[in-house]
């Protein structure tokens, strides 16, 4: 079966004008449709350029199980449901249906719009692209509105959260965009979703048995599954931000200021308003007194994590938590009562809003007694801190979540295929098995290669005489090499930082010396992005981690990436320390097991953004003399295909300018 696809004259070439045999593709959804037949599991590299989505699509539309396939990122969800699924649809012998399942925050909410509607602002350019689209939408998606930067404050005033949403109490629940989608994905062979999602959908079936957003399924395909472990770990901790309660009792205020009161408690209104008042002023007084004892902790760059010392909740600061706790606990017992009041009185919706953020509060105690106890109730967790602007966000993280795979997925699905065209390190697969839990009794695995030609269609230059990237005051000799790159290559090129940081400080510098279209991630959504850098000559993306994988710009567009800095994670991270100390008192070497792996694994992401098709050519340049450098710089170079390389700036101009024979 699988070779009638993927054979020349096979069923993708009769019916793809694109396609391209590769006889890697082959061997990858041949592997896949073993381990889906088998009911077993598979780990699968498929090098740049092997076709990777038809060589699961495929085999999992032929296997006649309900397939979940859980991608990386929302852009590369989309990328399937754009282009490979129609394209299969055309000529996939037998009918199927594939539906797409985002978070609640990225579907409009009907309610809140019909809300927010009659307070408006006026001559508002989002607000009035938010409208005119609401009015016309079919799904309700907010990849849709690409006019909309992503940070928007408006979208979350016509969205809402799972925590928020009311369910079938609410008016507009049958022409919800949500509640279609949902039952959109309960008729579907496939159902495409993030891995955010998933893991989302299995914390609360494991907190909520016999609760679930995602519909039953047979087995599950993971897309870039080197990023499992970060999300895996986000999903099964526990994290209280001050942004988060504030954003509790921004719902409360807006409640309130529609709420009718009830025949029975006419002042509830009024109660309410002082209580949401006296638990505003608790979390300040708690937030405040968190935030100036952790300023100390915290001499790092915004928004990193850093640990929570272990004495952190002292007497006053306790008696400040119980305060807070307390305010929380009343405004629970309020909502309690006001929502059954108002039911009793026929506000069936209003009283199930009161029910709903009333059950908020309960949460947020929750988690705020299991950091502050440092007790979250179960394994080793390590508890960090962070500060952001004015926030102030106190989590607790497990150390490992090798037990999500192998307790709560591998005995309760059939099959579990782990594909990325960078999970190996060092030339095996033992450290995605390690950091996942995945022993070679659990999984097969497979490694093929990239089809593409390197040494003809790429050069990898690397400079020694560029100053440490560590060094702050070395930044204006960086800016300007990179100015020479981009000018060499006449932009087409993605700049790639490891930190938000340097992205802005190049991003300033550059912009006003060059005549180059520039553009910087977070200014509009993904998507909109990669659509303006494709079709906008010459452009030039400054971008951090979300773009260094996942993102597809074939052609001409995309000619150079230059690599700022070899992306090793922050060493006093608490999480990496963490699993650091872990590894080395197991007698293990925490560089070589765990920094070393990590920090390939993204460079390979990073290098893997710029040869896409068989017919692209260009340069990556990596601007950090330490993979030249130092030893551990050769676990670097050999995790990339074989490829020309240079530290000559002369050189890279020569390879440029020289006429590539076509192959």
């Amino acid at each position: 079966m699988i070779a009638e696809f993927f054979q020349p004259g096979g069923t993708l070439q009769a019916g793809l004008d694109s396609y391209e045999e590769r006889p890697e593709q082959e061997r990858m959804a041949q592997a896949v449709a073993d381990a889906l037949a088998d009911g077993t599991s598979l780990l699968v590299e498929a090098g740049t350029g092997t076709g990777k989505s038809l060589a699961y699509l495929v085999p999992a539309l032929q296997s006649d199980q309900r397939v979940v396939i859980s991608t990386g990122t929302r852009s590369l969800q989309d990328q399937l449901l754009i282009k490979a699924l129609p394209a299969l649809q055309r000529i996939v012998g037998h009918p199927f249906v594939a539906v797409p399942l985002k978070g609640t925050s990225n579907y409009l909410c009907r309610r809140k719009f019909a809300a927010h509607i009659g307070t408006a602002p006026k001559d508002s350019p989002d607000w009035d692209a938010i409208r005119e689209w609401a009015l016309n939408t079919e799904v309700g998606d907010r990849a849709e509105l690409s006019t909309i930067a992503e940070n928007a404050e408006i979208w979350s005033q016509v969205t809402t959260s799972p925590e928020s949403r009311l369910g079938s109490r609410c008016p507009y629940y049958e022409s919800c965009f949500v509640t279609k989608a949902r039952r959109r994905a309960e008729k579907a062979d496939l159902v495409v979703v993030n891995h955010h999602l998933f893991f989302s959908d299995l914390a609360l079936r494991k907190e909520h048995p016999g609760a679930r957003v995602l519909p039953e399924y047979d087995a599950v395909v993971f897309d870039e599954a080197h990023g499992l472990e970060e999300v895996m770990t986000e999903h099964f901790g526990v994290e209280l931000s001050s942004p988060r309660l504030e954003h509790l009792l921004r719902d409360w205020r807006s409640h309130l200021r529609d709420d009718p009161g009830s025949s029975q408690n006419p002042w509830m209104p009024r109660r309410g308003d002082q209580l949401v008042m006296d638990t505003a002023n608790a979390a300040q007084r708690f937030f405040a007194q968190v935030r100036l004892r952790l300023a100390s902790h915290a001499m790092k760059s915004e928004g990193e994590r850093f640990a929570l010392p272990e004495d952190l909740i002292d007497e006053p600061l306790k008696a400040l938590w119980l305060e807070l706790d307390e305010a929380l606990e009343e405004l629970y017992a309020h909502g309690n009562l006001g929502a059954e009041c108002l039911r009793d009185d026929g506000h069936e919706e209003k009283g199930e809003e009161l029910r709903i953020l009333a059950n908020r509060c309960t949460r947020l105690r929750n988690d705020l007694a299991a950091i502050a106890d440092r007790s979250p109730g179960r394994g080793d967790f390590v508890f960090w801190g962070r500060l952001r602007g004015q926030g102030v966000a106190l989590a607790a993280s497990p150390v490992g979540v090798e037990s999500v795979i192998s307790e709560e997925l591998l005995p309760n699905v059939g099959s579990l295929v782990f594909t990325s065209a960078t999970l190996s390190a060092g030339g095996h697969f033992g450290h995605i098995r390690e950091r996942l839990g995945l022993g070679p009794e659990s999984a097969e695995d497979l490694r093929v290669d990239s089809p593409f030609d390197y040494q003809e269609q790429c050069l990898l230059y690397l400079p020694r005489d560029m100053p440490d990237p560590r060094d702050e005051a070395s930044l204006a000799d960086r800016f300007a090499r990179i100015a020479k790159l981009l000018a060499l290559t006449d932009g087409h090129a993605f700049v790639l930082f490891t930190s938000y940081r340097a992205m802005n400080q190049c991003h300033k510098a550059l912009k006003g010396t060059a005549q180059f279209p520039f553009l910087m991630q977070g200014e509009a959504p993904r998507q909109a992005l990669l659509d303006t850098f494709r079709n906008t000559p010459r452009s030039v993306l400054f971008a951090t981690g979300s773009f260094w994988e996942g993102v597809d710009v074939p052609g001409e567009a995309l000619c150079h990436v230059l690599i700022d800095k070899l992306p090793f994670e922050v060493p006093t991270d608490p999480l990496n320390e963490a699993r650091m100390a872990r590894l080395e008192a197991g007698g293990a070497s925490a560089f070589e097991h765990y920094q070393l792996p990590r920090a390939a694994i993204a460079f390979r992401q990073g290098f893997g953004r710029l040869i896409r098709r068989k017919g692209d050519r260009g340069i990556v340049s990596v601007l950090d003399p330490r993979i030249v450098t130092k030893r551990y710089g050769r676990f670097f170079l050999d995790s990339l295909p074989q490829t020309a390389r240079t530290g000559s700036l002369e050189q890279v101009r020569r390879w440029w300018e020289t006429p590539r024979v076509a192959p």
